[in-house]
C-alpha cells in the first residue's frame, strides 16, 4: 500500500481519492480473506476472536495509511501539483510558455478546469 500511495501522488490524477480507497479496501479485503483460515483453522480461534483480532488489525492498518498518506502529502503533493500546473497550465502543448495576452478567455477557463 506504501508503493502505491507514492505512486498516486507522483502521478496525481483527478481520481486520486477513488484510486486511494478503492485500492485501500480491495488490499484489505484480501488480508482478511488470508487470514481468516489461519487463524480459525492454523489457531483454532473462534468466529468471535477472529472477528475481534481483524478488527484490531484493520484499525492498525487505516492508523498506518493514513500517517504514511499524510507524509506523503506533506513532502510531495505540493512539489507534484506545482509540476503539473507548470506543465498543463503554464505551457502549451508544445511544451512552450504561454503568450497569456493572445489567449482568448474561454480558452484559459477550459485550462484552468
Amino acid at each position: 500500500m506504501k508503493d502505491f500511495i507514492h505512486n498516486a501522488i507522483a502521478n496525481i490524477s483527478p481520481t486520486l481519492a477513488r484510486n486511494l480507497k478503492d485500492t485501500y479496501a480491495s488490499e484489505l479485503e484480501s488480508y482478511n480473506g488470508n487470514m481468516i483460515p489461519i487463524l480459525k483453522q492454523g489457531f483454532g480461534l473462534s468466529i468471535q476472536d477472529t472477528y475481534d483480532f481483524l478488527s484490531k488489525g484493520e484499525n492498525l492498518i487505516y492508523e498506518i495509511c493514513e500517517r504514511e498518506l499524510k507524509a506523503v502529502f506533506r513532502g510531495q503533493t505540493n512539489q507534484q501539483l506545482l509540476r503539473m500546473f507548470n506543465e498543463k497550465f503554464k505551457k502549451d502543448e508544445a511544451g512552450k510558455a504561454r503568450n497569456w495576452p493572445e489567449v482568448e478567455e474561454a480558452k484559459i477557463k477550459e485550462l484552468y478546469d
